[in-house]
């Protein structure tokens, strides 16, 4: 089961300090701007506070559903982010110091099919208009692709689940970043007549092959319908 709390930490310092901080940073891409980057990241970090919750103001998020909030039957779009964070792991005197080396935002759209059984219902999609910055705060556009294949939503035990198989290869600042996996979380309700209102899915401390030691990566996509 997700712990929407260090959900909610992991999230909000992939969004706020990478992007956030790359307003104030330069840029390659003659059609994007800091200004849009920064109001992105901002409109990113003000869904995670609504859907997972504020670490800050511990203000709640949506609650996880139940199986009785869970639709049975039919479909729906859910719209919101997907996130990845790349960052370097060291460890000295007992302490784990992971230092942030590129972090990646994009626009997620998933097609949610309900069900009766878990293997009734199916999630698929893609995030796309994929921006990306570094530790310089160098903001770029991203090339490439990444897919959400299948899904499932869990409907036999509270609260339930979600879990999305994943595949992305992107293309950044002269590098290919490449991920498949399962990412897994919860679908959220939004309370009576607001069955199945959002979900977060996360896949953390993932590492990476790559020529920059131990890196490693977190992975999320947050959306509501």
């Amino acid at each position: 089961m997700i712990d929407a709390k260090t959900f909610t930490t992991r999230a909000a310092f992939v969004l706020g300090c990478g992007l956030l901080a790359a307003c104030g940073g330069t840029t390659t891409s003659m059609d994007m701007d800091d200004d849009g980057a920064e109001q992105r990241a901002e409109d990113a970090v003000a869904l995670i506070n609504r859907v997972s919750g504020d670490i800050d103001t511990l203000q709640p998020g949506l609650p996880a559903a139940a199986i009785s909030d869970v639709p049975t039957s039919g479909a729906a779009v859910f719209e919101g982010i997907g996130a990845l964070n790349y960052y370097t792991r060291t460890s000295a005197g007992g302490l784990t110091t992971d230092t942030q080396v590129f972090t990646f935002l994009g626009d997620a759209e998933l097609e949610v099919t309900f069900g009766a059984t878990p293997v009734d219902t199916n999630i698929t999609g893609d995030v796309t208009n994929i921006i990306a910055t570094d530790e310089n705060d160098t903001l770029v556009d991203v090339t490439g692709f990444w897919t959400v294949n299948s899904g499932r939503i869990g409907t036999t035990s509270s609260p339930s689940t979600v879990s999305l198989s994943y595949e992305s290869e992107l293309l950044a600042f002269g590098r290919p970043f490449n991920n498949s996996g399962v990412l897994r979380g919860l679908l959220r309700t939004g309370g009576d007549g607001d069955n199945g209102r959002a979900l977060d899915a996360i896949d953390r401390d993932t590492p990476v092959g790559s020529d920059i030691e131990d890196l490693f990566v977190d992975i999320a996509i947050v959306a509501e319908n």
